[in-house]
């Protein structure tokens, strides 16, 4: 959220300037900005629609995250509905 306030706060500065100076031809300016903020997000941030959490934490921590969770080295980490002990945690494997 800094961040989107912080982009609002210096293209409130920005806008006025660069039109004043380029004229119309800003408006091409920032729509090639925005293009390139599209092409970074649909190439470098992964799709997490319609995942399971297994699957989102494979993507995010890599194919060995299983074996580092049964392992026990995310063990301190972890509570299930405020409880401390995992027999008492519950598996969905989908929500609808």
């Amino acid at each position: 959220m800094i961040a989107i306030y912080g982009s609002l706060v210096i293209l409130s500065f920005v806008n006025p300037i660069a039109l004043d100076n380029i004229g119309w031809h800003y408006y091409i300016v920032f729509c090639v900005f925005l293009v390139i903020i599209l092409a970074t997000t649909w190439f470098l941030f992964p799709e997490t629609k319609g995942y399971s959490l297994e699957e989102i934490a494979e993507i995010f921590d890599g194919p060995d995250y299983r074996r580092r969770v049964e392992s026990g080295a995310y063990k301190e980490d972890i509570v299930f509905a405020g409880k401390s002990d995992a027999k008492d945690a519950e598996h969905v494997d989908r929500a609808v």
